[in-house]
C-alpha cells in the first residue's frame, strides 16, 4: 500500500471559557494543528474486501462493465501506518468504482 498525505493545518476556535493547561489559566482563543507532508512508499497491511460488478454484453467481443469494491484494512498489522497516523481513530478503508470496456480477443468454445 502506498500512502501520501500532503502537509496541511487545521485551526480550531475553542469555547471562550477554555483556558490552557497552565495553572495561570491563560485564555486560549485559537488552536492550530499542523500535519507534515508524509509519503509512505510501502506499508504492508492486510485487509478484507468484497465487491460486485455488472457486465453489459453488446457484442461477443465488446463488453462494457462497472464494478464496485470495498476493502477494510486491519491496521494493527502495520506499525508504520499506526506510527505516522496516531490521531486516526478509525480503520483505513478504500472504496473503488471501476468503469471500463473489456475487449475479448478470442471466441468462447461452443460444445
Amino acid at each position: 500500500m502506498n500512502l501520501h498525505q500532503q502537509a496541511y493545518s487545521t485551526t480550531i476556535n475553542p469555547d471562550p471559557a477554555y483556558s490552557g493547561p497552565d495553572p495561570s489559566n491563560i485564555q486560549v482563543s485559537q488552536v492550530t494543528y499542523r500535519e507534515p507532508d508524509l509519503k509512505l512508499s510501502f506499508a504492508p497491511t492486510f485487509g478484507l474486501g468484497a465487491g460486485i460488478g455488472i457486465d453489459f454484453t453488446i457484442r461477443l467481443k465488446i463488453v462494457p462493465f462497472i464494478q464496485y469494491s470495498y476493502v477494510s484494512y486491519f491496521l494493527k498489522s502495520s506499525g508504520l501506518i499506526n506510527d505516522n497516523f496516531k490521531n486516526n481513530i478509525k480503520k483505513l478503508s478504500t472504496q473503488n468504482v471501476t468503469v471500463g470496456v473489456r475487449y475479448n480477443l478470442f471466441k468462447g468454445i461452443s460444445k
